[in-house]
């Protein structure tokens, strides 16, 4: 079992490998593991656990006839799930131990109610987001994809997610070409971005992914350089700080540097500290689990 809200697997027994959904509805106990303290406790017990309802994607891209197409041409090493039989996975669940009848999950097709208007004030309410969102970056216009900074920025973004890490057509190539300071090397780069304020959260987003591009070739110091320095020291309150933050955590664990990664996974408590007076820090589940993982390898555990 996995907490995604945590970022964390949930230790089994005696603290070794990954809990089983039968052995966290048996034993409250691997549960409370996951409680900060007394006053912050994860708010799962073990008798909610007894019947879980799965709740299946089953959005339209995923039950569409063209994507179980791509599925089944995808190469051994490309693999990955892209199209789903919501029945078939339905029945399979309903024959395990625990388990409620599924249910499609909700949250794809409110998503979509939202993208696809389907009655005038509807149709108006996104009219005036898409207007404000203009008037607030003029460039952002549909009619104004020419703007090469934002199509290298993109660009390397899909190869990152196609695992083109490095070379002339890797994804740090194209995410270093958004991060180009100097006008004269940026007009011989042919990027051109009118808009500091689109070109300051273009570079924001290139420091952040590079660090994963560098994280991903097992470049950890890297990594770690651009959540440090590009990322947290450059926009200490960006867009990206927290993200950043853990990921800077992560790095310095990736390279074994465990005392540099304890305490930057608690420096998100400072931070919630330092809110202004008078503002109680929200319950944010990345500290919840930030502060876990540093409790955790202070103890000596070895994640799966």
């Amino acid at each position: 079992m996995f907490e995604p809200r945590l970022g964390l697997e949930i230790p089994g027994p005696g603290g070794q490998g990954v809990a089983t959904l039968a052995q966290l509805a048996a034993d409250d106990a691997l549960l409370r593991n996951l409680d900060l303290s007394a006053e912050e406790r994860y708010p799962l017990t073990s008798d909610m656990l007894s019947t879980v309802v799965p709740l299946i994607e089953a959005s339209p891209p995923f039950v569409s006839r063209r994507m179980q197409l791509v599925q089944e041409k995808l190469a051994a090493h490309r693999h990955m799930v892209v199209a789903v039989s919501p029945s078939n996975l339905a029945q399979r669940l309903a024959r395990l131990p625990g388990i409620a009848p599924a249910q499609l999950w909700e949250l794809p097709y409110d998503q979509l109610r939202r993208d696809l208007p389907v009655d005038d004030a509807a149709l108006q309410e996104k009219q005036f987001l898409l207007q404000a969102l203009q008037l607030q970056f003029p460039d952002t216009r549909l009619d104004k994809g020419n703007v090469v900074t934002r199509r290298a920025l993109w660009r390397g973004r899909m190869l990152q997610f196609a695992g083109a890490y490095s070379g002339e057509e890797g994804a740090a190539r194209y995410l270093q070409l958004v991060r180009i300071n100097d006008p004269a090397l940026a007009r011989a780069a042919g990027l051109r971005e009118p808009n500091p304020v689109v070109l300051s959260m273009a570079q924001q987003d290139a420091a952040f992914w590079l660090g994963h591009t560098a994280y991903a070739r097992k470049s950890f110091d890297t990594a770690a350089e651009y959540f440090d320095r590009y990322c947290l020291q450059a926009e200490p309150d960006g867009m990206w700080a927290s993200a950043a933050r853990y990921n800077l955590a992560r790095a310095y664990e990736a390279a074994g540097n465990l005392e540099d990664a304890i305490a930057t996974y608690r420096s998100g408590e400072e931070a919630a500290e330092n809110l202004p007076e008078g503002m109680d820090p929200p319950p944010w589940p990345q500290r919840h689990g930030d502060l876990l993982r540093a409790r955790w390898l202070e103890s000596g555990w070895k994640p799966e």
